[in-house]
Protein backbone atom coordinates (compact mmCIF):
# COMPACT_ATOMS: atom_id res chain seq x y z
CA UNK A 1 0.00 0.00 0.00
CA UNK A 2 1.06 3.61 -0.54
CA UNK A 3 -0.09 6.94 0.91
CA UNK A 4 1.13 10.53 0.67
CA UNK A 5 1.20 14.01 2.17
CA UNK A 6 1.93 17.20 0.25
CA UNK A 7 4.34 20.11 0.49
CA UNK A 8 4.99 23.11 -1.76
CA UNK A 9 7.59 21.37 -3.95
CA UNK A 10 7.65 17.87 -2.46
CA UNK A 11 5.36 14.89 -2.13
CA UNK A 12 6.08 12.59 0.80
CA UNK A 13 5.12 8.97 0.24
CA UNK A 14 4.97 6.13 2.71
CA UNK A 15 4.48 2.49 1.81
CA UNK A 16 4.40 -0.97 3.35
CA UNK A 17 6.42 -3.88 1.93
CA UNK A 18 4.52 -6.64 0.12
CA UNK A 19 3.22 -9.59 2.10
CA UNK A 20 5.25 -12.03 -0.01
CA UNK A 21 8.70 -11.36 -1.44
CA UNK A 22 8.62 -14.18 -4.02
CA UNK A 23 11.33 -16.15 -2.25
CA UNK A 24 14.07 -13.60 -2.93
CA UNK A 25 14.99 -10.40 -1.03
CA UNK A 26 13.46 -7.20 -2.37
CA UNK A 27 16.15 -4.61 -3.19
CA UNK A 28 14.35 -1.86 -5.09
CA UNK A 29 11.07 0.04 -5.29
CA UNK A 30 9.86 2.36 -8.04
CA UNK A 31 7.14 5.02 -7.85
CA UNK A 32 5.45 6.16 -11.04
CA UNK A 33 3.05 9.06 -11.48
CA UNK A 34 1.45 11.34 -14.09
CA UNK A 35 1.33 15.14 -14.13
CA UNK A 36 -1.99 16.87 -14.72
CA UNK A 37 -1.09 20.19 -16.32
CA UNK A 38 -3.59 22.92 -17.22
CA UNK A 39 -3.23 23.91 -20.89
CA UNK A 40 -5.97 26.55 -21.19
CA UNK A 41 -9.15 27.79 -19.54
CA UNK A 42 -12.15 28.69 -21.73
CA UNK A 43 -15.06 30.08 -19.77
CA UNK A 44 -15.94 27.53 -17.11
CA UNK A 45 -14.11 24.72 -18.88
CA UNK A 46 -10.54 23.83 -17.99
CA UNK A 47 -8.45 21.84 -20.46
CA UNK A 48 -5.76 19.54 -19.08
CA UNK A 49 -2.84 17.68 -20.53
CA UNK A 50 -1.64 14.47 -18.88
CA UNK A 51 2.14 14.08 -18.91
CA UNK A 52 4.10 11.10 -17.66
CA UNK A 53 6.38 11.93 -14.75
CA UNK A 54 9.92 10.64 -14.33
CA UNK A 55 9.84 7.37 -12.32
CA UNK A 56 11.53 7.56 -8.91
CA UNK A 57 13.75 4.60 -8.03
CA UNK A 58 14.12 4.29 -4.28
CA UNK A 59 17.37 2.34 -4.54
CA UNK A 60 19.08 5.48 -5.93
CA UNK A 61 18.02 7.75 -3.08
CA UNK A 62 18.11 7.75 0.71
CA UNK A 63 14.87 7.07 2.50
CA UNK A 64 13.74 9.82 4.84
CA UNK A 65 12.50 7.28 7.40
CA UNK A 66 14.02 3.91 6.49
CA UNK A 67 13.08 0.56 7.95
CA UNK A 68 15.75 -1.06 10.09
CA UNK A 69 16.99 -4.64 9.68
CA UNK A 70 15.30 -7.37 11.66
CA UNK A 71 16.38 -7.79 15.26
CA UNK A 72 16.77 -4.07 16.12
CA UNK A 73 13.34 -3.70 17.62
CA UNK A 74 11.85 -2.35 14.38
CA UNK A 75 10.29 -4.33 11.61
CA UNK A 76 12.29 -5.52 8.62
CA UNK A 77 11.36 -6.33 5.06
CA UNK A 78 8.97 -9.01 6.19
CA UNK A 79 6.52 -6.34 7.40
CA UNK A 80 6.62 -7.09 11.10
CA UNK A 81 5.22 -4.59 13.55
CA UNK A 82 7.08 -1.95 15.51
CA UNK A 83 7.19 -2.92 19.16
CA UNK A 84 6.78 0.21 21.26
CA UNK A 85 7.97 0.36 24.86
CA UNK A 86 4.58 1.45 26.16
CA UNK A 87 1.59 -0.83 26.33
CA UNK A 88 -0.14 0.99 23.47
CA UNK A 89 -1.31 -0.83 20.36
CA UNK A 90 1.29 -2.09 17.97
CA UNK A 91 2.02 0.28 15.11
CA UNK A 92 2.93 -0.92 11.65
CA UNK A 93 6.22 0.43 10.37
CA UNK A 94 6.30 2.14 6.94
CA UNK A 95 9.09 3.48 4.79
CA UNK A 96 8.84 7.16 3.84
CA UNK A 97 10.15 8.66 0.62
CA UNK A 98 10.12 12.22 -0.72
CA UNK A 99 10.05 13.29 -4.37
CA UNK A 100 11.42 16.84 -4.55
CA UNK A 101 11.85 19.46 -7.25
CA UNK A 102 8.16 19.40 -8.19
CA UNK A 103 6.17 22.41 -9.34
CA UNK A 104 3.93 24.14 -6.82
CA UNK A 105 0.13 24.10 -7.19
CA UNK A 106 0.27 21.10 -9.54
CA UNK A 107 -1.71 17.85 -9.49
CA UNK A 108 0.07 14.49 -9.61
CA UNK A 109 -2.22 11.58 -10.42
CA UNK A 110 -2.18 7.81 -11.04
CA UNK A 111 0.48 7.29 -8.36
CA UNK A 112 1.54 3.67 -7.98
CA UNK A 113 4.47 1.62 -6.74
CA UNK A 114 6.15 -1.68 -7.59
CA UNK A 115 9.06 -3.65 -6.13
CA UNK A 116 11.88 -5.75 -7.50
CA UNK A 117 13.87 -8.83 -6.50
CA UNK A 118 16.42 -10.91 -8.37
CA UNK A 119 13.68 -12.49 -10.48
CA UNK A 120 12.25 -9.20 -11.74
CA UNK A 121 9.65 -6.49 -11.15
CA UNK A 122 6.30 -7.07 -9.51
CA UNK A 123 3.03 -5.73 -10.85
CA UNK A 124 2.17 -2.17 -9.93
CA UNK A 125 0.05 -1.56 -6.88
CA UNK A 126 -3.44 -0.14 -7.27
CA UNK A 127 -3.56 3.65 -7.63
CA UNK A 128 -4.82 4.09 -4.11
CA UNK A 129 -3.93 7.78 -4.29
CA UNK A 130 -6.10 9.37 -6.93
CA UNK A 131 -4.49 12.82 -6.65
CA UNK A 132 -1.57 14.40 -4.80
CA UNK A 133 -1.48 18.18 -5.24
CA UNK A 134 1.48 20.30 -4.18
CA UNK A 135 0.77 23.43 -2.18
CA UNK A 136 0.62 26.98 -3.53
CA UNK A 137 3.92 28.74 -4.35
CA UNK A 138 5.61 31.06 -1.87
CA UNK A 139 8.06 33.94 -2.19
CA UNK A 140 11.44 33.01 -3.69
CA UNK A 141 14.65 33.70 -1.83
CA UNK A 142 16.63 36.83 -2.82
CA UNK A 143 18.96 36.70 -5.84
CA UNK A 144 22.53 35.63 -5.04
CA UNK A 145 25.94 37.26 -5.59
CA UNK A 146 24.56 40.65 -6.64
CA UNK A 147 27.58 42.77 -7.62
CA UNK A 148 28.91 45.65 -9.73
CA UNK A 149 31.14 44.47 -12.59
CA UNK A 150 32.05 47.57 -14.60
CA UNK A 151 31.72 51.34 -14.17
CA UNK A 152 32.21 53.99 -16.88
CA UNK A 153 31.32 57.68 -17.11
CA UNK A 154 27.83 56.90 -18.44
CA UNK A 155 27.08 53.26 -17.55
CA UNK A 156 27.19 50.66 -14.75
CA UNK A 157 27.03 46.91 -15.25
CA UNK A 158 25.46 44.60 -12.63
CA UNK A 159 25.48 40.80 -12.43
CA UNK A 160 23.82 38.26 -10.13
CA UNK A 161 22.86 34.58 -9.81
CA UNK A 162 19.33 33.12 -9.60
CA UNK A 163 17.77 32.59 -6.14
CA UNK A 164 18.60 29.43 -4.24
CA UNK A 165 14.87 28.64 -3.98
CA UNK A 166 12.34 29.77 -6.60
CA UNK A 167 9.29 29.41 -4.34
CA UNK A 168 7.85 26.42 -6.15
CA UNK A 169 7.55 27.87 -9.66
CA UNK A 170 10.08 29.23 -12.14
CA UNK A 171 11.48 32.74 -11.78
CA UNK A 172 9.81 35.04 -14.32
CA UNK A 173 11.69 38.32 -13.95
CA UNK A 174 13.99 40.51 -11.86
CA UNK A 175 13.51 44.16 -10.91
CA UNK A 176 16.43 46.48 -10.19
CA UNK A 177 15.69 49.61 -8.14
CA UNK A 178 18.14 52.48 -7.76
CA UNK A 179 18.29 56.19 -6.94
CA UNK A 180 20.37 58.49 -9.14
CA UNK A 181 21.83 61.63 -7.58
CA UNK A 182 23.08 64.20 -10.10
CA UNK A 183 23.63 67.99 -10.17
CA UNK A 184 20.75 70.09 -11.42
CA UNK A 185 21.04 71.68 -14.85
CA UNK A 186 19.91 75.19 -13.87
CA UNK A 187 22.34 78.01 -13.09
CA UNK A 188 21.46 81.43 -11.60
CA UNK A 189 23.10 84.86 -11.72
CA UNK A 190 22.69 87.94 -9.59
CA UNK A 191 22.84 87.75 -5.82
CA UNK A 192 23.87 84.82 -3.68
CA UNK A 193 21.01 82.50 -2.82
CA UNK A 194 21.22 80.76 0.53
CA UNK A 195 22.39 77.18 0.12
CA UNK A 196 21.39 74.45 2.54
CA UNK A 197 24.07 71.82 2.99
CA UNK A 198 23.84 68.51 4.76
CA UNK A 199 26.24 65.84 5.92
CA UNK A 200 25.23 62.28 5.21
CA UNK A 201 26.90 58.87 5.45
CA UNK A 202 26.79 56.71 2.38
CA UNK A 203 26.55 52.89 2.31
CA UNK A 204 30.28 52.61 3.01
CA UNK A 205 30.16 54.89 6.06
CA UNK A 206 31.87 57.82 4.29
CA UNK A 207 30.57 61.25 5.36
CA UNK A 208 29.59 63.39 2.37
CA UNK A 209 28.81 67.11 2.27
CA UNK A 210 26.46 68.07 -0.52
CA UNK A 211 24.21 70.95 -1.57
CA UNK A 212 20.66 69.62 -1.31
CA UNK A 213 19.28 72.50 -3.41
CA UNK A 214 21.38 71.61 -6.47
CA UNK A 215 20.96 67.84 -6.39
CA UNK A 216 18.33 65.87 -8.30
CA UNK A 217 17.39 62.54 -6.68
CA UNK A 218 15.39 60.30 -9.02
CA UNK A 219 14.18 56.80 -8.10
CA UNK A 220 14.18 54.44 -11.08
CA UNK A 221 13.60 50.76 -11.82
CA UNK A 222 14.57 48.34 -14.60
CA UNK A 223 12.87 44.99 -15.32
CA UNK A 224 14.79 41.99 -16.72
CA UNK A 225 13.15 38.73 -17.78
CA UNK A 226 14.75 35.32 -17.24
CA UNK A 227 17.16 33.85 -18.06
CA UNK A 228 18.87 37.27 -18.03
CA UNK A 229 21.12 37.67 -14.97
CA UNK A 230 22.89 40.91 -15.82
CA UNK A 231 21.97 44.45 -16.81
CA UNK A 232 23.80 47.59 -17.93
CA UNK A 233 22.43 50.97 -16.84
CA UNK A 234 23.15 53.42 -19.64
CA UNK A 235 22.74 57.15 -20.31
CA UNK A 236 23.93 58.02 -16.81
CA UNK A 237 25.55 61.35 -16.08
CA UNK A 238 29.27 61.43 -15.46
CA UNK A 239 30.16 61.89 -11.79
CA UNK A 240 26.64 61.06 -10.63
CA UNK A 241 26.06 58.81 -7.63
CA UNK A 242 23.88 55.70 -7.75
CA UNK A 243 22.62 54.62 -4.35
CA UNK A 244 19.90 52.52 -2.67
CA UNK A 245 20.57 49.77 -5.22
CA UNK A 246 18.21 46.82 -4.69
CA UNK A 247 17.39 43.70 -6.71
CA UNK A 248 14.43 41.35 -6.25
CA UNK A 249 13.11 38.27 -8.04
CA UNK A 250 9.48 37.56 -8.98
CA UNK A 251 8.34 34.04 -9.82
CA UNK A 252 5.53 32.98 -12.16
CA UNK A 253 3.16 32.96 -9.21
CA UNK A 254 3.57 36.75 -9.10
CA UNK A 255 5.25 36.58 -5.68
CA UNK A 256 8.14 38.92 -4.98
CA UNK A 257 11.27 38.03 -3.03
CA UNK A 258 13.05 40.18 -0.48
CA UNK A 259 15.57 42.54 -2.02
CA UNK A 260 19.30 42.02 -2.01
CA UNK A 261 21.32 45.24 -1.86
CA UNK A 262 24.50 46.53 -3.44
CA UNK A 263 26.77 49.36 -2.16
CA UNK A 264 26.50 52.85 -3.64
CA UNK A 265 28.68 53.67 -6.64
CA UNK A 266 29.71 56.77 -8.59
CA UNK A 267 30.09 56.96 -12.33
CA UNK A 268 33.44 58.15 -13.61
CA UNK A 269 33.84 61.89 -14.36
CA UNK A 270 32.22 62.87 -17.69
CA UNK A 271 34.37 63.14 -20.81
CA UNK A 272 34.62 66.43 -22.69
CA UNK A 273 32.33 65.05 -25.40
CA UNK A 274 29.67 64.04 -22.85
CA UNK A 275 29.84 67.47 -21.24
CA UNK A 276 29.39 69.24 -24.59
CA UNK A 277 26.50 66.97 -25.63
CA UNK A 278 24.72 67.53 -22.31
CA UNK A 279 25.14 71.29 -22.62
CA UNK A 280 23.89 71.20 -26.21
CA UNK A 281 20.79 69.31 -25.08
CA UNK A 282 20.15 71.86 -22.31
CA UNK A 283 20.72 74.86 -24.58
CA UNK A 284 18.41 73.61 -27.34
CA UNK A 285 15.65 72.89 -24.80
CA UNK A 286 15.90 76.35 -23.23
CA UNK A 287 13.20 78.91 -24.07
CA UNK A 288 15.33 81.86 -22.93
CA UNK A 289 17.46 84.08 -25.15
CA UNK A 290 20.46 83.67 -22.83
CA UNK A 291 22.17 80.67 -21.27
CA UNK A 292 23.92 80.74 -17.89
CA UNK A 293 26.97 78.50 -17.95
CA UNK A 294 30.57 78.28 -16.75
CA UNK A 295 31.58 76.01 -19.61
CA UNK A 296 32.53 78.61 -22.23
CA UNK A 297 34.71 80.78 -19.99
CA UNK A 298 36.01 77.95 -17.80
CA UNK A 299 37.53 78.35 -14.36
CA UNK A 300 34.20 77.80 -12.62
CA UNK A 301 32.98 81.32 -13.49
CA UNK A 302 29.30 81.33 -14.44
CA UNK A 303 28.53 83.82 -17.21
CA UNK A 304 25.43 84.70 -19.20
CA UNK A 305 25.89 83.85 -22.86
CA UNK A 306 23.68 84.65 -25.83
CA UNK A 307 21.85 81.45 -26.75
CA UNK A 308 22.70 81.34 -30.47
CA UNK A 309 26.35 82.23 -29.84
CA UNK A 310 26.60 79.56 -27.17
CA UNK A 311 25.01 76.87 -29.38
CA UNK A 312 27.36 77.70 -32.27
CA UNK A 313 30.34 77.46 -29.91
CA UNK A 314 29.17 74.05 -28.68
CA UNK A 315 28.79 72.81 -32.28
CA UNK A 316 32.28 74.02 -33.11
CA UNK A 317 33.75 72.20 -30.10
CA UNK A 318 31.91 68.99 -31.00
CA UNK A 319 33.10 69.33 -34.57
CA UNK A 320 36.71 69.40 -33.39
CA UNK A 321 36.15 66.02 -31.74
CA UNK A 322 34.39 64.51 -34.79
CA UNK A 323 35.11 66.55 -37.93
CA UNK A 324 33.47 64.02 -40.32
CA UNK A 325 30.03 64.40 -38.70
CA UNK A 326 30.24 68.15 -38.19
CA UNK A 327 27.06 69.90 -39.29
Amino acid sequence: SISSKQHMRNCFFSYSPPILDGGKPIFDYEIQYNIKAITKIIGKKTHYNIEKGTPASLSRWCLKDPMSPCGSGLCGNDGRYLQQKSKKKKKKRKNEFSIGGLMADTEYIDIKIRCRNEIGWSLFSDCVISTAKTLFPVAPTPPLLFQICEVTSDSIKFQWCPPFHNGGVDIEKYILYYTELSPKDNFTLGGKSSQRRREKKDDNGVVEDFDIQNIDAVRRSVTMYTPQTEVILTNLRGGSKIQQIELCAINKGGIKSDCTVCPSVKTLPPSWRQTLEKEMERALASREDYIDSDLMQGGGVVQREEKNVYINWLRAELGKLDPENMS
